[in-house]
């Protein structure tokens, strides 16, 4: 890789393919939702083609349609889809023809392909057996894309526990004998032994899971194929801010005991996985009773990432979002509604540190909070294979159970600020009922709701 760009609605990187010395970029696309906003991201990735000169392969949901019948139901084109049509020209883009299916999302009885992957024709010219397909969409809206040029694998399978493991009557008693049989080596040594026993084990006892998930993907096609054509059964869908005491704080830092650390894990989805390392919370749950002082070490320390989650946002004109006027009980009103973008993706680590500290936390709580949010890192699957981690620089992680306390307890600083905005008259609440209640703002997790009269300083103050 020679150069990366990062950008609101897309993610690009350049350098030249290993295998065969071909350069090139790949480019993340998501579309936006406006068709002002679309043609910005357009003019993006036409910045980015003359930024590097090389050949371009954009993919991604464009969340735009390029003709009719790849939107049922629909009969004629949007201007958004016309403008998308001439931009692809522009750029000599060719649109690579998905050959399996019709449409690439669906949702309840509507079906789209915005889905798509464009390429130039340097591209094609390359790989002339370029094949494109959709793959199985489990149970989430979009049908992943498939580039068939030539697959290679370039490293192992990465190691998973499985939950079907505990419905064979001897995977515990294998467990038992192989966990005794490694020795008195440290806890996570003896976990990444246990891996090549058990994934012998594996194979022996579940060698066909594959051909059976295949069985499984092929019936969803099924039913998808059947929404396609205009049959739909409804039943589809169902598968488818105080202060802390010094007393309080002093109790936070106390380190946990085996049994509230076994509350906490048992409170856990068992499909969750605290680590990357591929045991889940079931296979954790089902062998505590093996070592269970080595699982509460591991659920404490190296994987306090029982506790992580989501991400804020900046505050700016940006932010502001679907301004209506409404009329509460004959009074003309404004409501402001925010829209964070990518909320918990934009949390700064330090500013985390900052909150907790005034709000009177203890040093040793505080470390034990940033320990489980800066050790975040990432991998990313090439082939199949996870590539070595990323370490991850801000933002919280989505589905750690701690991340929405953090989370509101960051955006708890907005509340704060609007607050003494309106004991200094910067801004004006609405006043509701007979007692002339203030109403200044509501909020829940990211969403927040501004009330204020319809007056231009108050509401370019909110700005």
């Amino acid at each position: 890789m020679n150069n990366c760009y990062k950008g609101d609605k897309c993610l690009c990187v350049e350098g030249v393919l290993v295998k065969n010395g071909f350069r090139c970029a790949f480019c993340l696309v998501y579309g936006a939702h406006t068709r002002e906003d679309k043609l910005a991201v357009w003019e993006e990735l036409s910045f980015l083609s003359g930024l590097y000169q090389v050949t371009f392969c954009y993919m991604g949901d464009f969340n735009e349609i390029t003709q009719v019948e790849e939107r049922k139901g629909a009969s004629t084109l949007p201007v958004s889809a016309v403008e998308f049509k001439a931009w692809m020209q522009e750029m000599e883009l060719v649109d690579l023809a998905l050959s399996d299916r019709m449409f690439t999302w669906f949702r309840g009885q509507s079906c789209n392909r915005i889905d798509r992957v464009l390429v130039s024709l340097e591209w094609i010219e390359e790989f002339p057996d370029i094949r494109l397909k959709g793959g199985p969409r489990g149970l989430s809206d979009h049908c992943p894309l498939i580039v068939d040029v030539t697959r290679v694998r370039v490293g192992p399978r990465p190691f998973w526990s499985l939950d079907s493991w505990f419905t064979h009557d001897g995977f515990l008693r294998t467990v038992r004998e192989e966990w005794r049989r490694i020795g008195d080596v440290q806890f996570i040594d003896k976990l990444k032994a246990l891996t090549v026993p058990l994934g012998r084990w594996h194979r022996d006892n579940f060698g066909n899971m594959d051909g059976r998930i295949t069985r499984f993907e092929k019936e969803i096609k099924k039913v998808d194929d059947l929404v396609s054509n205009g049959v739909y059964d409804g039943t589809m869908e169902a598968r488818r801010k105080a202060l802390l005491s010094e007393a309080e704080a002093t109790e936070l830092d106390l380190l946990s005991s085996v049994e509230e650390i076994k509350d906490a894990v048992w409170d856990c989805g068992s499909t969750k996985a605290p680590d990357s390392n591929g045991y889940n919370m079931n296979f954790i749950k089902k062998c505590w009773e093996e070592d269970a002082e080595g699982y509460a070490w591991f659920s404490r320390g190296d994987s306090e990432c029982l506790c992580e989650g989501q991400k804020n946002s900046r505050w700016g004109p940006d932010c502001l979002r679907n301004c209506a006027l409404a009329k509460v009980k004959k009074k003309s009103s404004a409501i402001i509604k925010l829209d964070f973008q990518k909320a918990y993706d934009r949390v700064k680590w330090s500013f985390v540190d900052i909150v907790l500290h005034k709000m009177g936390f203890g040093l040793k709580w505080r470390e034990w909070i940033k320990e489980c949010v800066c050790s975040a890192s990432m991998s990313v699957l090439i082939n199949g294979s996870p590539s070595k981690p990323l370490k991850m620089e801000r933002g919280l992680r989505q589905g750690d159970p701690l991340s929405p306390f953090l989370f509101v307890l960051v955006v708890d600083v907005l509340h704060r600020i609007i607050g003494e905005a309106v004991r200094n008259g910067c801004i004006a609440p609405l006043l509701v009922g007979r007692d002339d209640i203030e109403l200044s703002h509501l909020q829940f997790a990211d969403d927040t709701i501004l009330f204020c009269p319809p007056e231009e300083t108050t509401i370019r103050n909110y700005k």
